[in-house]
């Protein structure tokens, strides 16, 4: 066997954590996307994912790549352990970010034009299919969401997001809570910035009153 210099071994080392590392923020980031795209992260799927694919997969990928560049032979039990201690640290890091980004169903239940002259702004309203209190984080990631579907369809200057948890009403949208998308997080300041111009917007929680709705305190019209 071709004894490898101290400086090649050390680029083989470094080329094989890059890789790994990539592989890691590709086994969280693709499952994420996945689940953004279809407007709801479970996390029990997000779990099977990891234990049932994505584990499995990654431990074939990296003894192939690790014994193709030499950089593991069957007695480097240290080696070894550290590639064990990165892959754990990644899957940790995929499971402790899926309960985060972890949302009930919802679905669009109406969305309301609330423009003015050229300043074009939505107001959507949304329904939670599960009577759950939510997080404020929750709140937000559903509203990145309802966002990313509304900016499909127009281009505007802000989206004011009301979230409910039923359709069963006759004139006032019962609201639980209220997101803004403006710049800035402030919808009286999107008539300022041209429709399309998001480099300044942000999402501005107004109140999130989920808890009090769930357990009766407050009810809706």
């Amino acid at each position: 066997m071709e004894k490898q210099s101290p400086k090649s071994k050390f680029l083989r080392v470094v080329s094989f954590l890059a890789v790994l590392g990539g592989l890691i923020w590709v086994c969280i980031y693709v499952p994420y996307k996945l689940a953004y795209a279809i407007g709801s992260i479970s996390l029990i799927n997000y779990v099977f994912v990891f234990l049932f694919i994505v584990i499995p997969g990654m431990g074939v990928f990296i003894a192939i790549l690790a014994r193709k560049w030499k950089i593991l032979g069957k007695k480097d039990k240290l080696s070894v352990i550290s590639v064990g201690i990165l892959v754990a640290i990644g899957i940790s890091w995929g499971l402790a970010i899926a309960p985060r980004h972890w949302v009930p169903p919802f679905h669009i239940d109406n969305v309301e034009d609330a423009s003015l002259f050229t300043c074009i702004r939505k107001r959507v309203y949304v329904i939670v299919d599960r009577l759950v209190p939510l997080t404020d984080t929750q709140l937000v990631e559903i509203s990145r969401r309802v966002v990313k579907s509304v900016t499909r369809k127009w281009t505007v200057n802000g989206v004011a997001i009301l979230l409910g948890y039923t359709s069963d009403y006759d004139d006032q949208f019962p609201v639980a809570a209220v997101v803004y998308w403006a710049p800035k997080g402030i919808w009286e300041k999107a008539c300022d910035v041209s429709a399309g111009n998001y480099r300044t917007h942000s999402f501005f929680l107004s109140f999130n009153d989920t808890t009090l709705y769930v357990n009766g305190l407050i009810k809706g019209p």
